[in-house]
């Protein structure tokens, strides 16, 4: 049972890692809440750990590892930091659902060490339900994207058709003002649309 604490240990070593692997990595909009988000994942791991090792190591007569050792161990845990914030947030709720599972295995007849545990499942069922939220919104904007795709109907063009299509030229000119009301006119299509805008009179 001593080896399943050090492997926990392990365990949370990894995630609070991972967690400020996040915290440093994390990009776009949202970007300060989820550097925040990062932080509140490792919230307290430190604390569990030296609890472990104080009170149920310690407290059974064995001496913790150096944490160089719980170091290059957990380096097999961490996950790779990828480019895409969503990959990540899905990584790091594995493993914690990985470290959830493998603390729930661990039961000892003292009540004081499996109060220990418990305080450290307590902390991984918040961090799990968080990070639901955060990857299963992900995945339905992901999936509305996939349906909004599917769901358009590409239309081989008929080009001589097209040709004997009149051109509606209050559509045009309507495009021309939005594209400048957003700013979209790019250097090298200044000169066609500037024409083009004198050939409609606006």
């Amino acid at each position: 049972m001593i080896d399943k604490v050090n492997k926990l240990i392990v365990f949370l070593v990894a995630l609070a890692n991972y967690s400020k692997d996040l915290h440093y990595s994390v990009k776009g909009p949202a970007m300060y809440g989820k550097h925040i988000f990062a932080d509140l994942l490792e919230d307290d791991i430190y604390g569990f750990i030296d609890d472990l090792k104080e009170n149920i190591l310690l407290g059974s007569h064995v001496e913790p590892l150096a944490s160089k050792k719980y170091l290059e161990l957990a380096v097999e845990e961490i996950p790779d930091v990828n480019p895409d914030d969503k990959v990540n947030f899905e990584r790091i709720a594995a493993l914690v659902e990985k470290t959830r599972n493998f603390a729930d295995g661990i039961k000892f007849e003292k009540r004081g060490y499996n109060s220990l545990i418990d305080g450290v499942c307590e902390h991984l069922d918040k961090c799990a339900g968080l990070l639901w939220l955060q990857v299963k919104d992900n995945k339905l904007e992901e999936s509305f994207k996939k349906e909004e795709c599917e769901g358009e109907d590409e239309k081989p063009v008929d080009r001589k058709e097209a040709k004997r299509t009149p051109i509606n030229y209050d559509k045009v000119a309507d495009t021309v003002r939005k594209y400048e009301d957003e700013n979209l006119l790019v250097a090298e299509n200044e000169g066609t649309l500037d024409k083009l805008s004198k050939k409609l009179g606006i």
